[in-house]
């Protein structure tokens, strides 16, 4: 199930074009299950364990089946790919899985997966950097992709600079790509960082474009831009492990 989600959703990411979106979304029916709906819904939200159903009785039967078999994680499969699937269906302006607010998927994945890691560290802040780190940058960076070409899709309908939907949609494009970053780290993991590194400098330059000139740079903004312009070019030197010059 999961291999074939994987290279449905790869083969819609990388060909983008009908075919391959209507073949993901054939994939998708194909390994629906009622029960992942439900999951999206409910899981972690009535206590700290994945089919916790607290004082909901009405969600007996969906706990029962939640505790079979190895469904937890089939379940968060399901959404980490349905999440990829929507956003990259967000950025290029078409229908994604046709479901219910699923404009929400990458948040609702995000809750999944990070709600399981938030287990395995038993609270332990270092160890969220590990086997879900891809997963959740993946998600983070599809999350600001979609909403940078919203704020592309803005601009063009309304070209002027200032107080557009376009700035506000660039700003909240810049905060996911900052918040990609702060979930991996450039001596572990420098491809991740330099791929996040020269999105956020390419959208910070539309976002200057797009911005109303007598409103002052964000200093969060402008901290994170000369972070990204300091660490970008010594990825490579970190990885090897060597003393930078």
């Amino acid at each position: 199930r999961e291999l074939d989600l994987q290279l449905a959703v790869a083969s819609a990411r990388i060909g983008g074009k009908d075919a391959d979106l209507d073949s993901a979304r054939a994939v998708f029916a194909r390994n629906d299950d009622p029960n992942f709906e439900e999951a999206g819904r409910y899981a972690y939200t009535n206590g700290e364990d994945f089919c916790d159903i607290g004082d909901a009785t009405y969600l007996t039967e969906w706990q029962k089946a939640c505790r079979e078999g190895n469904f937890a994680r089939l379940a968060e499969s399901y959404w980490r790919y349905r999440a990829i699937f929507s956003l990259s269906a967000q950025a290029a302006a078409v229908e994604g899985l046709g479901k219910h607010r699923d404009e929400w998927d990458g948040d609702t994945a995000l809750r999944l997966i990070e709600g399981r890691q938030r287990d395995e560290s038993d609270g332990m802040p270092g160890l969220r950097f590990g086997s879900a780190t891809h997963a959740v940058t993946d998600i983070r960076l599809a999350m600001a992709e979609a909403q940078f070409a919203k704020a592309k899709r803005a601009f063009a309908s309304d070209p002027r600079p200032g107080r557009t939907q376009a700035a506000e949609d660039a700003s909240h494009a810049l905060d996911l790509l900052w918040q990609a970053a702060t979930y991996v780290q450039g001596a572990d993991h420098p491809g991740w960082m330099r791929r996040i590194g020269r999105r956020y400098l390419e959208m910070s330059k539309f976002a200057e474009e797009v911005r109303d000139p007598e409103d002052p740079i964000l200093p969060s903004h402008a901290r994170r831009l000369a972070w990204f312009r300091t660490i970008l070019p010594r990825l490579d030197t970190i990885a090897r492990g060597d003393v930078a010059p």
